[in-house]
């Protein structure tokens, strides 16, 4: 008779229940990014007819391939659960780690925050490269945990082809862990180490090959596209959308608390891994500075932000629990203190009011354009709503 230890049963229970959350949010269609259906298109022609095109450079060739035929074999609901299966490993290797570091309490707590997160939701419930990379990057850090070096590099190889700006945090933790261990006496894990940032960039270059092809054997695809901003716009694009990606209420907790923990001085427990969270962070913010375009892109954030702060407070529960709520309150409404008009054709901001406003949440706003954006993307982009085929047409060349 096989016995189930009581922990491990819960420990199941609540993870899938998060698969099942996230799936049942992903029944509202593919998504409202219009990446999502590029990537569909993209990945629908290259099963049809062996012709590969980025669905924008430089192309997110993982994604656009399992996206492509999971929405062939079974729409959104397929390819979406296949987003909410990735979403919620993730978070379940999320709390592997953190309950190493913090109290199990603190890490289920740090683990709801970044799960609930609107626009974590809305990634893990939706046809978007975005959980891709995430998952990946999670994947490799725990094998990278368990000292599997060989074995994470495929895991970082395929998340820097879901996201090419991710090969920043991949390089930071492989940077990392060759400097602990060069400091140790025993440096026997440097040899896999250099193995694995080998065979994690041959193959993360491998990636890209259909993307060179593509674009007529050049390294033209290696580019990003972003509005002709002023440094002042880059400025406030950033700021604004830094502040939303935790919602503005949860963020004026969380920089309370930190400021409140510095000025008592407070002595903070030695983390492991404390440096390299914020290395990341600083790597992520300068590359969003640039590339100020959707909050989405902060997303990695998440993983280190706020399990850093919950470290900084002394992990106060309470605190804790208060920016939980908080972040629940943003699915359903977002306190803003700016009323952003937008371009009726590019939907760039262009002006905004100031004042204090109550809005719909971020995921409630999204949920309810899924519908219509599906609609909409099908038709400019054709492709079948009723009846994915590989009978796609694609008019996008490479430029």
């Amino acid at each position: 008779m096989i016995s189930v230890n009581t922990d491990t049963l819960r420990v199941a229970a609540a993870f899938g229940a998060t698969l099942m959350f996230y799936y049942l949010l992903s029944l509202f269609g593919y998504g409202t990014d219009c990446d999502t259906y590029l990537m569909i298109r993209t990945g629908q022609q290259a099963l049809s007819t062996f012709v590969y095109m980025p669905s924008r450079p430089p192309g997110y060739f993982v994604p656009e391939m399992i996206i492509g035929i999971t929405s062939l074999l079974g729409a959104f609901y397929l390819s979406n659960l296949v987003s909410a299966i990735m979403g919620t490993f993730a978070l379940f290797l999320f709390w592997r780690l953190l309950k190493n570091y913090l109290d199990s309490t603190t890490a289920v707590l740090i683990v709801l925050v970044v799960g609930l997160n609107p626009y974590y939701i809305i990634a893990a419930s939706s046809s978007m490269d975005y959980i891709y990379s995430l998952f990946l990057i999670m994947c490799g850090i725990a094998l990278l945990d368990k000292r599997w070096y060989l074995a994470s590099a495929p895991c970082f190889a395929m998340a820097i082809s879901c996201r090419l700006s991710n090969v920043l945090i991949v390089g930071a933790i492989y940077l990392f862990l060759l400097y602990i261990h060069f400091r140790r006496t025993d440096r026997r894990d440097l040899a896999p180490i250099a193995k694995s940032i080998g065979i994690a960039s041959v193959l993360g270059g491998l990636l890209y090959i259909p993307s060179f092809i593509a674009y007529d054997y050049s390294l033209a695809f290696l580019t990003y596209s972003v509005a002709d901003w002023s440094v002042l716009e880059h400025l406030y694009r950033f700021i604004y959308k830094n502040a939303h990606l935790l919602g503005l209420l949860p963020l004026i907790i969380i920089l309370t608390s930190s400021f409140y923990s510095v000025v008592r001085r407070h002595r903070h427990p030695r983390v492991p891994f404390v440096t390299l969270g914020i290395v990341i962070v600083v790597l992520q913010e300068v590359l969003f500075f640039k590339i100020p375009a959707e909050i989405s892109y902060l997303l990695p954030l998440l993983f280190i932000v706020v399990p850093l702060w919950a470290i900084a407070i002394r992990q106060k529960r309470s605190v804790v629990v208060t920016v939980l709520v908080l972040t629940i309150v943003c699915n359903v409404a977002k306190f803003d203190i700016l009323d952003i008009k937008y371009d009726a054709k590019t939907r760039e901001a262009v002006a905004a009011d100031v004042g204090v406003f109550v809005k719909r949440g971020s995921l409630m706003t999204d949920l309810m354009d899924r519908g219509r954006s599906q609609e909409f993307f099908f038709r400019e982009y054709g492709l079948s709503p009723e009846e994915p085929s590989f009978t796609v047409s694609y008019r996008q060349g490479a430029k």
